[in-house]
């Protein structure tokens, strides 16, 4: 069995989302969705019965991730696991115009770590496509980890926006572990009740700035230029 690490060890937000959902506390199945593969890390989380959906838009990128010689995470997950090949937001709403999927109790956002992340899945019409696509009781757990830019303030502003709970996690590097820093927010409708390592320090969201949420008609990444600290 592959052990999620760097961003996503078991120190991360991205094991709380899992780790404190009420289902996984009841043993229940879940269904999970990964807006950006990667090398398939956060498959590592899926038990028998859960079911992950993966949306990449980049095909070298599924083909690295199915290459067993190279990584393993996609071809050892114990859950079900379907990759769809294309942007991810207009994927999702196909699915929703459909009805052909139902709704995930965690949805992953793990596509923002670049110098170049993809500005349309951080709109206002972008999360309220999220959020459709989310049980009641779901998960919005996003990975804003990066060098250049700091998400939180764009996290508070869809948090006030939508009227959501919004939890903010950093954890720092723990080698032992082969856990590397990062940071997760954690957002839904519902308040769940998160126990990070004593290691891992909350967000302040009294601290972080309020700015106005980007549209699909307005909006820049040049305001949350800086290091999230």
């Amino acid at each position: 069995e592959d052990r999620a690490l760097s961003y996503f060890g078991s120190y991360s937000g991205a094991a709380l989302a899992m780790e404190c959902h009420p289902l996984r506390r009841g043993d229940k199945p879940m269904r999970v969705g990964v807006v950006g593969l990667g090398i398939g890390s956060l498959l590592a989380y899926g038990l028998p019965g859960d079911s992950y959906v993966c949306y990449e838009i980049s095909r070298p990128v599924v083909r690295a991730a199915e290459n067993q010689k190279w990584f393993t995470f996609v071809g050892k997950c114990l859950a079900e696991v379907t990759i769809k090949v294309g942007d991810g937001r207009t994927l999702l709403q196909g699915e929703l115009r459909r009805g052909s999927e139902a709704p995930f109790d965690v949805l992953y956002l793990d596509a923002f770590s670049g110098d170049s992340p993809p500005f349309h899945l951080l709109t206002r019409e972008a999360f309220a496509l999220y959020l459709e696509r989310l049980a009641p009781n779901g998960i919005i757990a996003m990975n804003i980890t990066n060098w250049h830019l700091n998400f939180q303030p764009l996290c508070k502003a869809v948090a006030a926006e939508f009227g959501l709970k919004v939890d903010g996690f950093f954890t720092p590097n723990y080698p032992q572990k082969l856990q590397t820093a990062c940071f997760w927010v954690l957002m839904s409708r519902v308040e769940h009740k998160y126990e990070p390592h004593e290691a891992v320090r909350r967000v302040d969201w009294a601290l972080v700035p309020e700015v106005p949420l980007p549209s699909d008609a307005q909006g820049s990444a040049l305001r949350y230029l800086g290091r999230a600290e």
